[in-house]
């Protein structure tokens, strides 16, 4: 606005200029200083005008808001990391490639995995024709107890073996869901929908338990992430409508709502976070920088 401030005090300056210099061309002297007079007072009024009306006004506009600046962020995004140590078999897709919950995106070598259920199903089966065993043991001496054949600490032995044999079952058991579950662990899969942001692995390498393979990022569901000055923080309340102006689109206006404000703020900007959730739009991709102004 101060730009445009000078454009318009510039022009009175050139039209006196104009009204002082401009040649008579043989007109009548009295004339033309009646004439040149005229003219200096119109713009003088003129500048009048300008200076106590309109920029006044103006200056009160711009003063009645403020802006803040920030980018464009997903609003989720997931790391998938190995929880195994195994070689990396195949990769479904690379960066930049469209993913669908439930994907699969990473397949492990699971040869001893799958070995692994085959020995725990072994000791299962064991496990249940011991505990099959220890029952009828335990029917047969309990019927001689009864006819008093046979003393009591026998029957206490057979059913101290038919409780260690039961607990035999269950921990087979147990150790054949934990070999499911480390199989389960071969073949990665993507928790949302989404694009892939990055890939850290190839195949044939090694993988170790907790690290990051890939990033799935939530394309369709954007938010701005906006750094507000303290002094405006009390202008922004959650659930309030706004206009996100993003460069990269040409300058597009796209709706947003306030989802989140971070209570706590930054002891060095002295400003806080504030995160919007912004409509669907064609284009929009995170990283995008844009402003937006609050009315005071």
């Amino acid at each position: 606005m101060l730009q445009v401030d000078r454009y318009y005090v510039r022009l009175s300056l050139l039209l006196v200029k104009s009204a002082l210099y401009t040649k008579d061309n043989g007109m009548d002297k009295s004339y033309t200083m009646v004439a040149r007079s005229g003219a200096v007072r119109h713009i003088f009024i003129f500048l009048l005008l300008f200076l106590f009306f309109l920029v006044p006004k103006v200056n009160a506009q711009g003063a009645s808001a403020t802006y803040s600046t920030g980018t464009v962020v997903t609003k989720s995004s997931a790391v998938i990391s190995a929880k195994v140590v195994s070689y990396v078999q195949k990769i479904y897709g690379d960066v930049g490639d469209m993913v669908k919950k439930g994907q699969t995106l990473i397949k492990l070598d699971d040869a001893e995995f799958a070995a692994n259920i085959k020995f725990a199903g072994a000791r299962l089966d064991d496990s249940r024709a011991s505990l099959e065993m220890a029952q009828l043991t335990l029917g047969r001496i309990d019927k001689l107890f009864t006819k008093g054949s046979i003393a009591k600490s026998a029957v206490d032995k057979a059913k101290t073996d038919y409780a260690r044999a039961k607990a035999a079952v269950s921990l087979a058991t147990a150790e054949l869901e934990k070999a499911q579950v480390f199989l389960g662990y071969t073949t990665l899969r993507s928790p949302i929908d989404g694009a892939i942001d990055f890939k850290k692995i190839e195949i044939g390498e090694l993988t170790s338990p907790g690290q990051p393979l890939l990033k799935i990022v939530d394309t369709k569901h954007l938010r701005f992430a906006a750094t507000v000055k303290e002094s405006d923080i009390n202008l922004i309340k959650r659930g309030m409508k706004v206009n996100v102006t993003i460069e990269a689109l040409g300058d597009k206006k796209i709706e947003g709502a306030v989802a989140h404000i971070v209570p706590s703020g930054d002891r060095t900007s002295h400003s806080y976070l504030v995160r919007i959730d912004l409509a669907p739009t064609e284009g929009l991709m995170a990283g995008m920088y844009g402003k937006i102004i609050w009315s005071r």
